[in-house]
């Protein structure tokens, strides 16, 4: 027990700490414009997540351990489809993002979305130390793809963050799903 809060605690210190060092290093290499553009994809991700999150986060956490693993992953894989359409049609009606990340931000979404989902089974089957890791790789990629693109390419834009969120994304999608086909059984 005293393992799993030790690993919790840890995990939420690096996302925290790793969070305020990409603030620091974004608003002191790439100005006050690109950082609102950045908040913007980011507020525009948040908007999927919590839309996706009404079906495919708390709730699947609360009904794995009651149901099919298979039914209610396809149930929460299409209400993703759907929120993201949804989603999609909000922020561009809204005019939230700027029409050149208007699809980079669709996308990213997207890999965001179907992680969590895989994140949440992880919770729901009780793979806790599993979760953390995940959510904290999630964020030191981050971390590190964005340092790499602003100290060693020189990249003072907004596509340096964008091109680490597509690392980061990308890699827990297919980190998680890896470990969610590894990890748990499905059933017809």
């Amino acid at each position: 027990m005293f393992k799993l809060i030790a690993t919790s605690l840890g995990a939420k210190i690096i996302t925290a700490v790793s969070s305020l060092l990409i603030v620091i290093i974004g608003s002191h290499y790439l100005g006050a414009k690109n950082m609102g553009d950045i908040s913007l994809i980011v507020l525009a991700i948040n908007i999927f997540i919590q839309i996706n999150n009404i079906v495919g986060g708390g709730a699947l956490v609360y009904l794995l351990p009651r149901h099919n693993t298979t039914s209610l992953l396809v149930l929460s894989y299409l209400w993703a489809i759907v929120t993201i359409f949804i989603s999609t049609i909000v922020i561009v009606v809204l005019h939230l993002v700027d029409s050149i990340y208007i699809w980079h931000t669709v996308i990213l979404a997207s890999l965001f979305v179907f992680s969590n989902i895989h994140w949440m089974v992880f919770l729901a089957k009780e793979r806790i130390n599993l979760y953390n890791i995940l959510q904290a790789t999630n964020i030191l990629l981050l971390l590190t793809g964005f340092s790499i693109f602003i100290f060693v390419f020189h990249e003072n834009s907004v596509f340096s963050y964008i091109k680490a969120l597509y690392i980061a994304y990308g890699l827990s999608f297919f980190l998680s799903s890896a470990f969610l086909l590894k990890h748990i059984r499905f059933q017809r």
